[in-house]
């Protein structure tokens, strides 16, 4: 029974690990989730309002993404994006409250890699009234309505 538990407590820590961005060696996969994980060097009484973080990208190509870190309990916050372009991409952090060196000027890289994703669902840009993926190839949706 012991011996159970923790074939299945490893094989659990295994996946977690294999699943995160920062262990795959690869790199994240394009239209994959990267994560930027911040711990603050400050508590406060309403996190939620209290400081806004907010991470800038920057893709291969130059363009900069700009998405707000949410809190995520504790002293951790966190930023998403879904890379678009594969290369190296990099990016910096900015703090409502620039005294909080874990949360303000913070910044790393990490590497986008192709994948067999098609990309995201949006408006087709040369049909009226269709929708494609961001490779171009066609999105057939399919609906059922009573």
């Amino acid at each position: 029974m012991r011996t159970a538990r923790h074939a299945l407590l490893a094989m659990a820590a295994w996946i977690a690990a294999a699943s995160t961005p920062s262990a795959q060696s690869s790199g994240v996969p394009r239209y994959g989730v990267f994560e930027a994980a911040l711990t603050s060097s400050k508590t406060y009484a309403n996190p939620f309002t209290d400081v806004t973080v907010t991470a800038t990208f920057t893709a291969p190509s130059g363009r900069k993404l700009t998405a707000h870190a949410f809190h995520d309990g504790g002293g951790t916050w966190k930023a998403r994006i879904a890379p678009d372009e594969t290369g190296a991409w990099s990016w910096t952090t900015s703090s409502s409250d620039t005294t909080n060196t874990g949360l303000h000027n913070r910044g790393g890289s990490f590497s986008c890699v192709s994948s067999s994703d098609k990309g995201f669902i949006r408006p087709d840009p040369t049909r009226k009234y269709y929708f494609s993926f961001s490779d171009g190839s066609p999105f057939y949706g399919i609906g059922d309505t009573c």
